[in-house]
């Protein structure tokens, strides 16, 4: 009997308070606490059930020297990646920058988790550190759709699906050059896009003459851009305008990539498609808007029939 009281002694939890209620059992050491189910408490919950505290002690202490290990080690693979592309994609990236990077990365995490170390909300800290993240990957989403179109059209070039040398637009999309283009078309860009409706034809209206399609469609325009605008102001005293605001927006951009994609059908323009088009109207409208009325200068031309038209005419010559 002396042996099972030592054993019980080892094994399960001692409360010297006498006053606990008569439905009350003392469990296991090792068993695994119900109520931190889904919590980060989880995994040591788990390590505590094999065996008792002073071997699940042991097991929770190596298996923080492994996360600080996995950690580190994701952290260095990390900053290897950032190095490798600031040195225009060397193999073998400079040590000390790949440093630098190190350094960087953690102290930005550490000012984050910092950030959050008066909250009243524990992790409130991590949790600001995983938004920060997020946040700042967001955008590198959009850019990583492009490098994979970029590299869909580079295989269709290669294998002759495309013409390399194609007809593009007159001038590049993010254009220094066309800055009043772009703070004009940022303040006004209903104007713009008016004169592209009556330009490319085949929009509702255009049967009224250039004028009246002209004033209904820059009407139009302008009033979606405001409106967007002005809902989004609203955000201030209720969230949920934003969401409205947003499809303004939303709708003003698709209209902007439309614009833009019958222009290049109007033009023969070959680079680019569709998704392009609604892309650039979406998140960068004034640019694309700059683009579309330099166009406007650029008198019609269709390459492809010319060319096919020169090698007809060297045919007949031979």
């Amino acid at each position: 009997m002396t042996e099972i009281n030592e054993l019980a002694a080892e094994n399960y939890d001692q409360f010297p308070n006498t006053s606990q209620p008569d439905c009350f059992v003392p469990l296991q050491d090792g068993t695994v606490c119900l109520y931190n189910q889904a919590t980060a408490d989880i995994l040591f919950d788990q390590i505590s059930s094999y065996g008792p505290r002073g071997y699940s002690d042991m097991l929770c202490a190596l298996t923080l020297m492994i996360l600080t290990f996995y950690f580190v080690t994701s952290s260095d693979s990390g900053s290897f990646v950032v190095d490798i592309l600031p040195s225009n994609g060397h193999p073998d990236p400079p040590v000390f920058q790949r440093v630098f990077w190190s350094f960087t990365e953690g102290a930005t995490a550490i000012a984050l988790l910092y950030s959050g170390n008066n909250a009243k909300d524990p992790d409130a800290a991590l949790k600001a550190l995983q938004a920060a993240s997020i946040i700042t990957g967001l955008p590198y989403t959009f850019v990583m759709f492009w490098c994979s179109q970029s590299l869909v059209i580079l295989c269709q070039e290669e294998n002759g699906g495309l013409d390399p040398d194609r007809k593009a637009f007159s001038t590049f999309i993010f254009n220094a050059k066309n800055i009043v283009l772009h703070l004009k078309n940022t303040a006004v860009p209903g104007l713009t896009m008016g004169r592209a409706v009556v330009h490319v034809g085949k929009w509702p209206f255009s049967g009224l003459g250039p004028g009246v399609t002209f004033g209904l469609w820059t009407g139009a325009f302008s009033l979606l851009y405001y409106m967007a605008i002005i809902v989004t102001i609203c955000t201030a005293a209720l969230y949920q305008w934003a969401l409205i605001g947003c499809m303004f927006y939303i709708g003003f951009g698709t209209f902007v990539g439309l614009l833009r994609n019958h222009m290049r059908v109007k033009h023969f323009i070959e680079h680019g498609d569709i998704a392009t088009d609604l892309l650039c109207g979406i998140f960068a409208p004034m640019f694309t808007l700059s683009q579309i009325e330099a166009q406007f200068t650029v008198p019609i031309e269709n390459k492809k029939k010319n060319d096919d038209l020169e090698v007809k005419e060297g045919n007949e010559n031979i």
